[in-house]
């Protein structure tokens, strides 16, 4: 049975959560790091991928892969992939059971390959069902996907499996990292669904008003924000904020820490220049509709010199989610973190194959995190 959950944060401040301004780079027990298919180890984003014969946590089926290599790919990262004829599995050594982040990377290195369908499975959860470059719909030779799973075993078990005898399976690379269970135990959160028995695949993770954020910023959780430009419907009245990192102030909650998000999220945001009413930021996202989505969104009150002097409207595809909305009257203060969690139940054949998110008049907006469950 499919039981998939993914990953998101919120436009504005919304895809903020995620992100840290630290730039630690202790790894924490339990994180892998494998170069499926490599030789050598490779350093890619400031993290040392291990050649997965190297690696003695981890094991994988030998007797039915193969090894695939080229250098004609723009990160080493992509230059190797191990291949599987038939079902095969990593495994890999668990000595603290909870939330991991599973990270794949794809590129395929060879024609075969790219037309290849397989399906990638960890105990219940299909993480991948039947994927293929050919129709899968993204608009580059190389993918990455993140997946969050609760892992209470000793082992956790990657299957690959190979949608017809003439097909193969095939990873450059994996990345098993743990997540702290602040990130998913709020008690100030909205409508967020008890998460035990589910499964998360990010989305997308933005960074409102703001450059990318890479793996290097976000502490030990390796995390990627992008920009969110691309979502953000034309609006002139739209307008980047940004302060230094350092003002951003703590929380008395998990709202402020930095596995959450990093303060370098929460130091940008997009706002609206002109605060008139119906005024609106609109974010828009391509999701599937057969699955239910989680809206993590972030913000922080970057811009207002007092407190509630700052008021606005999210609405969630034309949905209100919250009305009036004061963060002073949560965080006390301006320049604090604040998430908000929202689950979109709305499953059904007529359901719309796009999620809006937006905020109405002038509140900034940091980051924003989406993901999906089913």
């Amino acid at each position: 049975m499919r039981n998939l959950e993914f990953d998101y944060s919120l436009i504005l401040l919304l895809f903020i959560i995620h992100s840290s301004c630290s730039t630690s780079t202790n790894t924490p027990p339990d994180s892998y790091f494998i170069a499926c298919g490599s030789s050598n180890d490779i350093t890619h984003l400031h993290r040392t991928f291990v050649a997965d014969s190297q690696q003695p946590s981890v094991t994988f089926d030998s007797e039915h892969s193969d090894i695939v290599n080229s250098s004609r790919t723009f990160s080493p990262i992509y230059q190797s992939a191990r291949t599987f004829t038939t079902l095969a599995s990593y495994n890999f050594d668990i000595a603290h059971k909870g939330w991991h982040f599973i990270r794949l990377y794809f590129h395929p290195l060879s024609k075969i390959l790219a037309s290849v369908s397989f399906s990638v499975v960890t105990g219940s959860y299909v993480l991948l069902d039947h994927f293929s470059f050919n129709t899968s719909k993204h608009n580059s030779a190389y993918m990455f996907k993140e997946f969050v799973i609760d892992v209470n075993t000793d082992i956790l078990t990657l299957t690959f499996v190979p949608s017809r005898e003439s097909d193969v399976a095939f990873v450059n690379a994996i990345e098993v990292v743990p997540v702290p269970d602040k990130i998913f135990s709020f008690d100030q959160t909205l409508y967020i669904p008890k998460l035990k028995d589910a499964a998360l695949e990010t989305m997308y993770r933005l960074n409102m008003g703001g450059h990318s954020v890479v793996p290097s910023q976000n502490s030990t959780l390796f995390r990627v924000w992008e920009e969110d430009d691309k979502y953000l419907q034309p609006n002139p009245l739209a307008s980047n904020m940004s302060v230094n990192p350092f003002s951003i102030k703590s929380s008395s909650n998990d709202f402020g820490s930095s596995e959450v998000a990093p303060a370098d999220v929460y130091a940008t945001a997009k706002a609206l220049t002109n605060i008139s009413s119906k005024s609106n930021l609109t974010w828009v996202f391509p999701v599937n509709p057969k699955f239910k989505y989680i809206l993590r969104m972030h913000f922080c009150d970057i811009i207002s010199k007092s407190r509630n002097s700052l008021f606005f409207n999210v609405y969630v595809n034309s949905e209100v989610l919250m009305k009036n909305l004061s963060l002073s009257a949560f965080t006390y203060d301006v320049g604090v973190p604040y998430v908000i969690d929202y689950v979109n139940n709305n499953i059904s054949e007529e359901a719309s194959d796009k999620l809006s998110v937006t905020v109405e008049t002038g509140g900034p907006e940091q980051g924003l995190m989406l993901s999906r469950t089913g």
